[in-house]
């Protein structure tokens, strides 16, 4: 006899806004988490906001977690937003998006 977990895939959705931004303006990232397939619950847990060597975690609410800045460094961020799994779905990662903050 063998017992199989439902774990079902999850997609990530990464953005930023205002995107350029001026340094010390506040930047807002958002990421959303959605079951790959249609009719699942909203995943829950925590996402994990990278950035350099910086890293902030964030709970998810209604599927979807916000951090907002206004520390980030004048040049180019490459920020990642990794959903770290619950339950019933598995961990994924966002594609990394390019934060430009301009002096």
């Amino acid at each position: 006899m063998s017992i199989l977990l439902n774990n079902s895939g999850t997609k990530v959705t990464l953005t930023s806004a205002p995107n350029p931004s001026t340094k010390d303006q506040p930047v807002t990232f958002t990421a959303t988490v959605t079951g790959s397939l249609e009719g699942q619950p909203l995943p829950t847990g925590t996402v994990s906001f990278e950035m350099g060597s910086g890293r902030r975690s964030v709970a998810l609410v209604n599927g979807v977690a916000t951090y907002t800045t206004s520390k980030l460094p004048a040049g180019t961020d490459k920020v990642t937003a990794r959903y770290l799994g619950d339950e019933n779905f598995i961990a994924n990662s966002s594609q990394q998006i390019l934060q430009v903050v301009n002096q």
